[in-house]
């Protein structure tokens, strides 16, 4: 009896010995980790940049207000992910995500509410997943304008992780999805108005 007791309580000590949590929060991101989105994972500090992960869009790089675009976040070689919290901020506004998020591309997903809004951040729904890619939707508030960061945190496993170290910037699309073709149209506009006077002008002799 005492043999059998002993080689149980050798087991059960190297059980917990070699035990390591590999995985992200079970069931996605807590509210708690809204401001700092910074994982409790004990006292494991965040990993220096560059994550081996990227965010794209279904646009130029580019938001209309009111209307969702798709956004991938994903491996940029062969490292999985288990977890991951996004936010839309403004640079330098740490305290308001904007916009609202959509889960429906995906089962591996899940809004959160951050700051008192809702469904205004993504997070993961099962830590043990090892993710090479994931999809969901955000959609730009109505009234904003400027720039907006697309900022995650990506979580590897316990020990591995980048707190906002994956970023994308948008900046307000126009008519065609291409930030700069307002500015390029007015200006061909303006030279086009300019030739026509000069043109008119060597006929009439009025100056422009």
């Amino acid at each position: 009896m005492g043999s059998m007791t002993t080689t149980s309580l050798l087991l059960l000590f190297m059980s917990v010995v070699a035990y390591r949590p590999t995985s992200a929060y079970p069931t996605g991101t807590p509210n708690v980790a809204c401001a700092s989105m910074m994982p409790s994972h004990n006292n494991t500090a965040s990993l220096s940049p560059p994550a081996p992960y990227s965010i794209v869009v279904s646009t130029n790089n580019c938001y209309t207000p009111g209307q969702p675009i798709t956004v991938t976040l994903k491996s940029t070689g062969n490292t999985t992910f288990s977890g991951f919290l996004t936010q839309a901020r403004k640079p330098n506004d740490p305290t308001t995500s904007y916009g609202t998020f959509n889960a429906s591309l995906n089962s591996n997903v899940q809004t959160l509410s951050c700051f008192s809004g809702s469904a205004n951040a993504m997070t993961h729904t099962n830590g043990d997943n090892d993710l090479t890619t994931t999809q969901f939707q955000w959609t730009a508030p109505a009234s904003l304008t400027g720039s907006i960061v697309l900022t995650a945190t990506v979580v590897k496993d316990f020990e591995d992780f980048w707190v906002q170290g994956v970023n994308l910037t948008l900046t307000a699309c126009t008519t065609s999805g291409s930030p700069d073709t307002r500015v390029k149209s007015t200006a061909s506009a303006l030279l086009t108005a300019v030739v026509v006077c000069l043109l008119v002008s060597a006929f009439v002799r009025r100056r422009c």
